[in-house]
């Protein structure tokens, strides 16, 4: 998850109006899945439910921040459309 509240904390010591507030937010995680063919190992299917639940998460925080911040100005959203290289998770073991 981003710490996009603290970020906007911040901007507020340093303007006296919410709607002077623009920030962009850019995920790192990717916003597809690989398809599903049911042959997955047990850590392959937790992974996929790591990753859901991170989308949920973004999901969700994007949705807090408008009802939390609604003078705020979310300028852009930005999330890769695959998956970027070495963002395996939690663990890498090719190096």
């Amino acid at each position: 998850m981003t710490d996009v509240s603290g970020a906007i904390l911040r901007c507020r010591e340093l303007v006296d109006d919410d709607s002077k507030i623009h920030i962009s937010i850019v995920y790192i995680a990717n916003r597809t899945l690989e398809a599903w063919t049911g042959s997955e190992t047990s850590f392959e299917a937790y992974d996929r439910y790591n990753k859901i639940n991170g989308f949920r998460k973004n999901f969700r925080e994007l949705v807090m921040i408008n009802d939390y911040y609604p003078l705020v100005n979310i300028d852009y959203v930005v999330a890769p459309s695959k998956t970027l290289p070495g963002a395996k998770f939690p663990f890498t073991f090719d190096e």
